[in-house]
């Protein structure tokens, strides 16, 4: 009888961690950033939505930082789907931070369509070189 508890008692545990939502699964630096980006996130998507819009819940994907600027970009992404268009569309929201007040100093979005949804979702974002310099993950940042 024990040993049906104790297995019962495994099931659940690997139940429930199978089920947790993605803040889980996020760092204590990916959950402070968020917590200064999440509101402005938020207000932009609710500003680019209008009544032909169906939005889904803003999704957290990563916080990157450039040392050179002293800017971190925080990225969100939500489903954005208008009400007569068959196709599903997602709508990536950028956050730009100030590095020493991680006060918002711009908010941007870019919009994804099955394709880009596809080839885009499951990419592991640690970062990128453009013009403004070199981002990297906040997470594979050495402190």
């Amino acid at each position: 009888m024990k040993s049906k508890v104790f297995l019962g008692g495994i099931l659940l545990a690997v139940f429930a961690c199978g089920c947790s939502n993605s803040n889980d699964s996020m760092t204590e630096m990916d959950k402070e950033f968020n917590e200064y980006a999440y509101d402005a996130a938020e207000q932009f998507l609710e500003q680019e939505a209008y009544e032909n819009i169906e939005t889904g819940e803003l999704e957290y994907r990563y916080t990157i930082y450039n040392a050179e600027l002293d800017v971190y970009e925080v990225g969100y992404l939500a489903e954005f789907n208008e009400k007569d268009h068959t196709e599903k569309q997602w709508i990536e929201i950028f956050v730009e931070l100030a590095g020493s007040t991680k006060s918002v100093e711009d908010v941007s979005s870019a919009y994804w369509d099955e394709t880009s949804y596809e080839m885009n979702y499951d990419t592991f974002f640690g970062g990128r070189q453009d013009k403004d310099g070199e981002w990297k993950n906040i997470n594979l940042i050495e402190n």
